[in-house]
């Protein structure tokens, strides 16, 4: 049966409202679906952050843990594959290959492993000397065989040698002076008394003497044997001291004495033509406007390794990190800086910045260290390549700054340029935030510091002297652990410039402090360069006494 007009139209009706019912569905899973997509894009990218972080952490636990158990060495030996790890992480051994009799006929032997012969360690040098000869007691002295006949000396037998230790001692001196009269004086009514002069004290009102500080000094800053423990070291010898009196000492003598010292090294550290830089954290108690807490820091500053004058080593107290101190102490110099990278130092102005290779090789050595097969070939690329480096480097030790400067460019120049246009080259196939990825791109933001040694022959291609000098900081800092006030931290600073000094010109730091405070409280102006000039560590008469 035909259907009817209305019919019809409903029938389109219901067919165009189902056509709009599932557009709309269509339209709807659409939406959703974007959604869901969107949702899964981003899910994607957090798993990759929280991968990425996982990493990173797995990698800083792994360095920790190499840190605290494994060795400390950078240097990248081939494992012995029987050894086995500390963390069950090694690789098993492979089967070592068979060599057959044809191939073994061709081969030279392998020399057998020598033990290196053990030797005594050498006398004391300029010890006293003494010989003791044991003879038989009186009642023995007699024959055996034949009753009453005396024995007579036929000679002597060596028998060993020994060393023996004296303690220190303290002992008391009363120091008096003569005063003398004129009799014809007296006779006239008169007087005329004269005092014979004394030495000047080394400080007033103490009974300091310049042995006793150069011990107290050589304890603390260069033994790191905090003042505590020689307080009771000094109770046992019987003289009851406090901390406090140590280091009043201290900063006494710092402001008398020291200050003159560490401002005329200053001077004269400018006056080079490079200079190493670091800097470590320095707790000091009672700063102004901070808390006990705050990290301070000891700025080290330090000559070249192949500057032509004399060593200096000078440390600086700051209450902070900030670039600006280095600014303010190296102002007037124009020279070349050696630093690790720390971005504090881009604020000194007008000098060349040298980075530290020994610092960028690290990055790459941490990389290893954390692969999981520990062979990062990326990594193990990147050693192999600046090790080729340090082997140029190791050829020219000896050599002028000219003639380095010459052999660098001929030889290394090429090397470091190629390292970096490599790292160029592999770094999009790296993560970013792994260990190699971002030992590339430490590399990389400093590529114009690490290639200015080759430019300059007075320039090492490391920052090691700084970091040397800045060990027995580090090393007495656990022991002593912070400063008690600003001035003592000043003092410290000081003390740590002389003592490091001494060192770097192969002075003793005992003998030196003992030479310069038993003769500088007798000088008149000691701002005065000509005077400060003998209490220097290179100067001729110092190196004659206090030699090592």
């Amino acid at each position: 049966m035909a259907k009817t007009r209305a019919e019809l139209i409903q029938e389109n009706l219901e067919k165009d409202n189902e056509i709009k019912s599932l557009r709309q569905l269509v339209d709807t899973l659409s939406t959703q679906l974007k959604v869901m997509a969107e949702q899964l894009k981003h899910n994607n990218e957090e798993m990759s952050h929280l991968k990425a972080t996982i990493r990173s952490l797995t990698d800083r636990i792994t360095l920790l843990l190499q840190r605290k158990y494994g060795s400390s060495s950078e240097r990248m030996k081939d494992t012995n594959p029987y050894q086995m790890s500390l963390f069950g992480d090694e690789p098993k051994p492979e089967t070592v290959p068979e060599v057959s009799s044809e191939e073994a006929e061709g081969q030279a032997a392998p020399k057998a492993a020598t033990k290196k012969k053990r030797t005594r360690n050498p006398l004391p040098k300029g010890a006293k000397e003494i010989k003791t000869v044991i003879g038989l007691p009186e009642e023995d002295q007699y024959c055996s065989k034949h009753p009453g006949v005396k024995l007579v000396e036929a000679g002597e037998v060596f028998v060993r040698t020994v060393v023996h230790y004296k303690p220190a001692e303290l002992f008391i001196e009363h120091i008096y002076k003569k005063v003398y009269r004129c009799q014809k004086c007296a006779g006239e009514n008169g007087f005329n008394l004269v005092n014979a002069k004394v030495p000047s004290a080394l400080l007033p009102h103490s009974r300091l003497t310049a042995s006793l500080a150069a011990h107290v000094l050589t304890q603390k800053f260069v033994m790191g044997l905090p003042f505590y423990r020689q307080v009771m070291d000094f109770s046992r010898m019987g003289y009851e001291l406090e901390s406090r009196d140590m280091s009043n000492w201290v900063m006494a003598l710092d402001e008398y004495y020291f200050q003159y010292i560490t401002d005329y090294l200053h001077k004269e550290l400018l006056k080079t033509d490079v200079i190493h830089a670091d800097e470590t954290p320095f707790q000091v108690h009672r700063e102004d406007g901070r808390k006990d807490t705050s990290e301070s820091y000891l700025w080290m500053y330090g000559t070249g390794t192949f500057e032509e004058g004399h060593p200096i080593r000078m440390f600086s107290y700051c209450p902070g990190r900030s670039g600006d101190f280095a600014k303010e102490f190296l102002k007037g110099f124009k020279g070349t800086l050696i630093t690790d990278q720390y971005a504090g130092y881009n604020k000194v102005e007008g000098v060349t910045h040298a980075g530290c290779l020994d610092h960028l090789r690290r990055q790459f050595v941490n990389a290893q260290k954390c692969a999981k097969d520990k062979k990062d070939a990326i990594a193990s690329e990147a050693i192999t390549k600046l090790g080729k480096l340090y082997a140029i480097e190791a050829e020219l030790k000896g050599s002028s700054p000219e003639d380095r400067k010459k052999e660098r460019q001929a030889k290394a120049k090429d090397i470091a340029e190629d390292f970096f246009e490599w790292l160029e080259k592999v770094r999009p196939g790296v993560a970013p935030k792994s260990k190699t990825g971002k030992a590339i791109s430490y590399a990389l933001n400093g590529k114009a510091t690490y290639l200015a040694y080759l430019d300059n022959g007075k320039v090492c291609m490391t920052n090691s002297p700084a970091e040397r000098a800045i060990r027995p900081i580090a090393v007495g800092r656990k022991n002593w652990l912070f400063c008690g006030s600003p001035r003592g931290a000043r003092a410290c600073a000081s003390c740590y410039s002389i003592v490091e000094t001494c060192r770097a010109n192969g002075v003793d730091p005992r003998k030196y402090l003992n030479y310069i405070l038993e003769r500088m409280p007798q000088e008149g102006n000691l701002a005065s360069s000509k005077i400060l000039e003998k209490y220097m560590p290179w100067n001729e008469d110092i190196q004659k006494n206090c030699k090592v």
